[in-house]
């Protein structure tokens, strides 16, 4: 994020992850379980820290010519695509559910070619 904001990259797009806002919810436990032998211990927390730490950046940064957007998808699969029709989009960390990588892409694309944020 510093580095964007340095460059003055247009639009950051940071793939995260569903529930991390909701440490109690079952995803997020079940994530640092499962990944952390893959990744480590607290996978999850450290992905919103991460997220904490690049608001406060945008949020300090004067120029204002930079805007971030956090994708939180639930877990992913390898299915084909289901289509814009079956993507659950909010604001914020109230829902959750299996998504394919493929729609995962599509959504991370479409944010940097929309809008400000």
């Amino acid at each position: 994020a510093k580095a964007c904001i340095e460059c003055n990259v247009p639009k950051l797009v940071v793939i995260s992850a569903g529930s991390i806002t909701r440490p109690d919810f079952v995803g997020f436990k079940a994530t640092n379980l499962f990944v952390k032998y893959v990744y480590g211990d607290k996978i999850m927390d450290y992905k919103i820290a991460g997220e904490s730490v690049m608001r406060d950046l945008y949020a300090n940064n004067q120029s204002n010519n930079s805007a971030y957007c956090v994708v939180r998808p639930g877990g992913l699969s390898d299915a084909s695509s289901e289509g814009p029709g079956a993507i659950h989009v909010s604001q914020g960390d109230v829902y959750s559910a299996e998504i394919t990588r493929q729609d995962v892409a599509e959504v991370s694309v479409a944010a940097l070619l929309k809008g400000k944020a």
